[in-house]
């Protein structure tokens, strides 16, 4: 293997060191800045969101000549989106879904302004989160490890470091339950990667995720 094709096939991997350090480097330099002036609320929860969006697009430019089809990927497909996000609603609905109109009940009974600033304050984990992640693992990292693995290679590659970014140990949390959650990361990971790669576009992925993480804050 010539050292070209060694630095291809280690690409996706330095880019996935690279993706969490500059996160890290930016967050760090925020709350330096939020404790020196302490801004409202609403101008942190921005601040989170535009970092998390430049990281994301910054990464997504830099890679524009080189895959020019990954802009076309972000073309939004209603048919897609939609299939994915009431897939996940389908898939709750035949699981749990009585603890999900539960809480719709109680919410409810807050007054506007209440339902207004949660809406804004769950924007960045229900949708630009998903979003965000979904351009970079899947549109970005995706692509990286189909160009030097095998589609299957690629695919089970960029379900084990979607799972590996997203390693949580709750406390009291049984090994059962932490393996399933492992298991149920990396089967989600996989599904949106496979679709994604035979749609060629992500609102499948942008639906499946937002959904996902929308009954995951309902059930909180």
């Amino acid at each position: 293997m010539n050292k070209r094709k060694l630095l291809s096939k280690i690409e996706p991997w330095i880019v996935l060191i690279a993706f969490p350090t500059i996160l890290v480097i930016g967050m760090a330099i925020i709350m330096k800045v939020e404790d020196k002036y302490n801004p409202s609320t609403i101008i942190r929860e921005i601040s989170w969101a535009l970092f998390n969006l430049s990281t994301v697009f910054g990464f997504l430019l830099f890679y524009k000549k080189r895959f020019p089809e990954l802009l076309s990927q972000i073309k939004f497909s209603c048919k897609n989106f939609l299939l994915g996000f009431f897939l996940v609603l389908v898939l709750s609905l035949l699981y749990d879904i009585l603890p999900y109109l539960v809480v719709l009940k109680e919410m409810g009974s807050y007054d506007f302004k209440k339902i207004s600033w949660s809406i804004f304050k769950w924007t960045m984990p229900i949708v630009i989160g998903p979003i965000t992640e979904e351009i970079f693992f899947r549109g970005i990292v995706l692509r990286l490890f189909l160009e030097d693995y095998s589609v299957i290679g690629a695919i089970l590659c960029n379900a084990f470091v979607f799972t590996l970014f997203h390693f949580v140990i709750y406390p009291g949390q049984t090994v059962v339950e932490f393996l399933f959650g492992l298991a149920d990361c990396f089967f989600f990971a996989m599904l949106l990667a496979s679709v994604t790669y035979k749609t060629k576009n992500l609102s499948f992925a942008f639906g499946f995720h937002i959904a996902s993480n929308f009954l995951a804050f309902l059930t909180d």
